[in-house]
């Protein structure tokens, strides 16, 4: 896809430090304008793929569109928002909390399930039941080694709190945003967006949509958090100040804190936490060291525990992304008792009628 007609992709929802996170709410800006198209069935039943084809008629037709992804398998779409169109084609099976507000009126359900030859998939009853709990179990256990590594990032973020200069942060940060981001065309528009999360492929940050959606980049370099933390909630205050749509995107290891990285599409600017999960890419147009607020010869009182403290969020990360790496193979399992019940003729004129409802007047141009 070119830049001209590329599409964004995030997150909306992931296994944080805080349990499994939901930004469905933030879908989108038009409330009760939306409407929303939502899947239902269980896993390899071609949800994914109907809306892979919905991303590839709205590349099509150049309609805008965005991608959400699925923090537990990143190759797999959880949404297609489609927000000139004010609809949206999205994944409402657990834990997706995709409900209809005003079912009939705007938007319906496509119950794949009723693809499915039901009878098959009853004699196969206890297998499916098994993997499932299993997936669960996996799913908590990456929850609970994210809530002890959000623990010991606290732990960090408070010492380093203690010996940071806060003051000129924010002096730093408010002049930055003075001489970067532009006054805005309107009212501030504020979204939120995962642009990265722990995954069974490790930490997944989307890139792409960081450098095609804003070119420029204000990089802030901060392990310990606390440097990063008030810089961000400065611009933000700024950006929503001078009108901007902000996109806010959360930390996994602190989702109900301060944004890690804030994205001005309007503005092609961003400016983004740069840390050991994230590095910042190459392109940063200024990179802002965290240490240089920091009192470092107090810091180095504390060397030994905040290594210790970072060792251990290491090692407490990985252990997610291994009960991730485990949840992903019991869902394949899962996945293949469905495939083996599904009758993929139906499947797939479900999904044409799907598209020629959604894309109706667009197949005439």
């Amino acid at each position: 896809m070119d830049d001209q007609h590329f599409a964004p992709a995030f997150f909306l929802g992931a296994n944080t430090a805080d349990g499994f996170f939901s930004l469905s709410n933030e879908m989108l800006a038009d409330g009760d304008d939306v409407t929303l198209y939502l899947l239902k069935g269980g896993p390899g039943t071609g949800k994914s793929s109907v809306m892979k084809a919905v991303c590839a008629k709205a590349k099509e037709d150049n309609i805008p569109f965005e991608r959400i992804f699925c923090s537990s398998d990143p190759d797999s779409l959880d949404a297609v928002l489609l927000p000139t169109l004010h609809m949206a084609v999205c994944d409402a099976t657990p834990p997706h909390p995709f409900e209809l507000k005003f079912p009939g009126v705007c938007g319906r359900i496509l119950d794949m399930g009723l693809c499915w030859n039901a009878e098959l998939l009853k004699r196969e009853q206890e297998k499916i039941l098994s993997l499932s709990r299993a997936n669960s179990s996996a799913h908590a256990g990456c929850q609970r080694f994210l809530s002890a590594a959000g623990r010991m990032q606290a732990e960090r973020m408070q010492i380093a709190l203690e010996h940071t200069d806060l003051l000129r942060v924010i002096r730093s940060a408010k002049r930055l945003a003075a001489k970067y981001i532009p006054a805005g065309s309107g009212e501030s528009l504020v979204t939120q967006r995962f642009l990265s999360a722990c995954t069974p492929k490790g930490e997944v940050v989307f890139y792409d949509t960081l450098t095609s959606l804003c070119p420029l980049i204000i990089a802030v370099e901060d392990d310990l958090g606390a440097v990063s933390a008030a810089f961000m909630q400065t611009v933000l205050h700024e950006a929503v100040r001078k009108g901007q749509r902000v996109i806010a995107c959360p930390d996994v290891l602190r989702p109900n804190g301060t944004p890690e990285h804030i994205l001005l599409p309007d503005a092609g600017l961003a400016f983004f936490t740069s840390d050991r999960r994230h590095p910042a890419p190459d392109t940063a147009e200024r990179i802002v060291r965290g240490r240089s607020f920091a009192d470092t010869k107090a810091l180095q009182e504390y060397k030994n525990r905040l290594s210790f403290y970072r060792r251990a969020i290491d090692e407490l990360c990985g252990g997610a992304v291994e009960k991730l790496e485990r949840a992903k193979l019991l869902h394949d399992r899962l996945e293949a008792h469905y495939i083996a019940a599904m009758d993929f003729g139906k499947a797939e004129k479900m999904k044409n009628e799907l598209l020629e409802e959604v894309f109706g007047e667009s197949l005439f141009l």
